[in-house]
């Protein structure tokens, strides 16, 4: 019992528990990103206020931009077209975004972006395109993007159209397989050493026979998702888990169009002055389809559509013409703010995705454990064969 409670710990629950803690850190992520992106970007007139009011109430402000230079100090210069302003990026990881086109413009969503430690910052190329979000702050004499305790600060680097930036962060901003961090090969290893040493301290010992049996059974626990017949469980187990991490992220896709509205479902006016809205229409012009500042996302599960949902802005009426279809929202000039048609009420998908995630990660699950199961049964069998 001792052999089977030591590899449930090693190998299940405390890998579990660094799986949930994996899950959590990308979901602040995601939630700090959607948090930023609902900000005004920083404009030449923020920079050039009273420097006490900015050192005394820190605001959020986005940037978009191009990587500048690099200074001795741990900043990171960023410009645009208006204005260029230093990051201090000390203790700051710096995301880099995969270069894959979002999952719903034909990605795999199955890259993780990488992290860049601030002290591996000399790595950055010089023109690189760069987000950065978060408070504004008056130190040493200057103005600068720098990361506050209630207010960390993101930067990310990433290639291809900027309104493409949002869902691409928000789809790879997940781990592929939470379970095995970078945490799992060392706790796999303390698993394994713990059944190696009780089998040899009860090796030699004819009562304690059983039990090394147990240990050695446990000791080779870790490859048993690895070798047949146990193998085809686990090829399974990872098609449905990709499968799933992709519900979840057309989940979180389809929830980004909720930020911009009120708390009873209604359009909001954004800072830009355009007023953001949900829009339900019977008629989708090829044209918008075909639009690549459009994310489209489908509704597995209904096949005759007759009902979209297009989310965007309601531009000028000088403006309108120059729309697929006038009637309809636009894009915002703010390229943070999501363009979207959904094929669903947004509130119906989301649930739709969520529980279809659920089912397949629980259904995943159930085949790794008994791809585990069956390779521990076949094990202890031969173990026993070869004891007589």
């Amino acid at each position: 019992m001792i052999s089977l409670a030591l590899a449930v710990l090693w190998y299940g629950v405390i890998p579990l528990m660094g799986a949930f803690l994996t899950r959590r850190s990308w979901r602040h992520f995601r939630s700090r990103f959607n948090e930023l992106r609902c900000t005004r970007p920083l404009t030449y007139a923020d920079v050039t206020g009273e420097s006490h009011k900015i050192s005394a109430m820190p605001r959020d402000f986005t940037f978009l931009g191009e990587v500048e230079a690099l200074s001795e100090e741990d900043l990171l210069w960023v410009k645009n077209e208006e204005l260029t302003i230093p990051v201090s990026v000390k203790r700051v990881s710096i995301y880099v975004l995969p270069q894959e086109a979002p999952l719903a413009y034909g990605g795999s969503s199955q890259e993780v972006p990488r992290k860049i430690a601030w002290s591996d910052v000399r790595s950055i190329t010089e023109g690189s395109r760069i987000f950065v979000g978060g408070a504004l702050v008056y130190k040493d004499g200057r103005v600068l993007f720098s990361s506050l305790p209630h207010k960390p600060l993101i930067v990310i680097l990433y290639e291809g159209d900027e309104r493409h930036l949002i869902y691409k962060t928000i789809q790879a901003g997940r781990h592929h397989n939470e379970y095995y961090n970078k945490f799992t090969p060392f706790l796999l290893a303390l698993g394994a050493f713990s059944q190696l040493l009780m089998a040899f301290l009860h090796m030699g010992r004819p009562g304690y026979r059983g039990m090394v049996y147990l240990n050695l059974l446990a000791l080779i626990g870790p490859i048993y998702p690895f070798i047949p017949p146990g193998l085809l469980f686990t090829l399974l187990y990872r098609r449905l888990w990709k499968r799933a991490r992709q519900y979840r992220a057309f989940r979180d896709l389809a929830r980004l169009p909720l930020f911009h509205l009120d708390k009873e479902g209604g359009g909001v006016t954004l800072y830009t002055g355009e007023r953001y809205e949900i829009m339900p229409t019977n008629v989708i012009p090829l044209g918008l389809k075909k639009d690549p500042r459009c994310l489209w996302l489908e509704d597995p599960f209904v096949k005759n559509k007759n009902q979209w949902y297009v989310c965007g802005v309601c531009p000028p009426l000088q403006e309108k013409a120059s729309l697929p279809v006038p009637s309809l929202p636009g894009p915002s000039q703010d390229p943070l703010i999501p363009y979207m048609v959904l094929e669903a009420n947004p509130f119906d998908l989301i649930q739709t995705y969520k529980i279809r995630a659920f089912m397949l990660e629980m259904g995943a699950l159930l085949f790794l454990a008994g791809g585990v199961l069956l390779n521990g049964i076949l094990a202890g069998f031969l173990l026993f064969w070869l004891s007589k």
